[in-house]
């Protein structure tokens, strides 16, 4: 079995296939609507991160950059020099570390309900209480609370079933995954000046009400990112590929033509 897991549509090879990372307690699962709806523009690629769905884990006390560097190793043996790379929130995070430290393998980068901040001293304390929570009283306990908080409250209703997908993926993550990657993220760094460094195509997709990812806190990173392509879905939480699927779509779908565009000018 290669190593992460990943599910894959589209025409092999692409010379600038797109990998969809999905974000904290999630599988590849989250873009099975993507991988249908692009896959004619594209090879898609949606591998499970290292410990979630069917990869297998990394080593106690891992870091984000070690995360980056084993898809790293999984993109450079599938033989891909370069792809269009887009994370949902954890998964942003890692995109960012792959930006950092291989940056070669990057064409565009999105941000989809993430941030390049590191985490406030209130966010450190929030995911503090997370581990707690969930040795105290296990991942399918947090799993049910956690998740359908993730959406706006006036699509929970409409989404019941795709909430509760979301749930499942939750509650079958691993406690040692769950607390480990809760501690990779507390540990990470500001990534906001590798992506002004960096300068090439870059996206942000901003839930209105994501209570994860503020607006405001989008906002204020993109002032000093005047070439990111930004898009806020209205009425939306921290899951707008649910919440906003067309819409979410079609984002991506404009973005991999502007990558592609800007590569070959």
């Amino acid at each position: 079995m290669t190593d992460p897991f990943y599910a894959e549509s589209g025409n092999k090879p692409d010379n600038l296939p797109l990998v969809l990372l999905h974000g904290f307690c999630e599988t590849h699962r989250l873009w099975d609507q993507f991988r249908q709806a692009l896959g004619e523009e594209t090879w898609i690629l949606c591998p499970d991160l290292p410990g979630f769905g069917r990869s297998t884990s990394l080593p106690a006390g891992f870091t984000l950059s070690e995360v980056a560097h084993r898809l790293a190793g999984w993109l450079e043996q599938l033989q891909i020099s370069k792809c269009i790379l887009i994370g949902h929130s954890l998964g942003g995070y890692v995109a960012l570390a792959m930006l950092e430290h291989h940056p070669q393998l990057v064409a565009g980068i999105g941000l989809f309900h993430s941030t390049a901040y590191a985490d406030s001293p209130q966010k450190r304390r929030s995911r503090n209480n997370v581990i707690d929570f969930v040795e105290k009283h296990g991942v399918e306990v947090f799993a049910t609370s956690f998740v359908p908080q993730l959406f706006y409250h006036t699509n929970r209703k409409q989404l019941k079933e795709q909430i509760e997908v979301v749930v499942a993926d939750a509650a079958a993550t691993p406690e040692h995954t769950l607390i480990s990657y809760t501690r990779a993220m507390q540990q990470r760094p500001n990534r906001l000046p590798v992506l002004e460094k960096w300068g090439g195509p870059t996206l942000y997709i901003i839930g209105e009400k994501d209570t994860s990812v503020s607006l405001e806190d989008s906002l204020q990173q993109l002032e000093s990112l005047p070439q990111a392509d930004a898009h806020i879905l209205h009425d939306t939480g921290h899951m707008g590929m649910l919440e906003q699927e067309e819409q979410s779509i079609q984002i991506v779908k404009d973005f991999i033509q502007e990558v592609r565009q800007q590569k070959n000018s």
